[in-house]
């Protein structure tokens, strides 16, 4: 799960987004409706999830080049 916004976003806008959409990933009904989606909500920083996503990229490029991945 993530949520991005422009790149140069100043960071107390981050922090403040950051910290409704935590609030927000808590709330039952939307735990409960996540889970009707199949995942399940985290929340977290920013950084976090700029490192998550960072090595996502690398781990699944490997695993598309190693495979020979290519899109249509």
């Amino acid at each position: 799960n993530g949520l991005w916004g422009p790149r140069n976003l100043p960071p107390e806008i981050v922090k403040t987004l950051n910290g409704h959409f935590n609030e927000i990933l808590k709330m039952p009904e939307i735990v409960a409706r996540m889970a009707g989606l199949g995942t399940t909500p985290v929340g977290g920083d920013a950084d976090v999830l700029g490192k998550t996503n960072a090595a996502d990229y690398t781990r699944f490029g490997k695993v598309i080049k190693e495979l020979g991945i290519q899109a249509d």
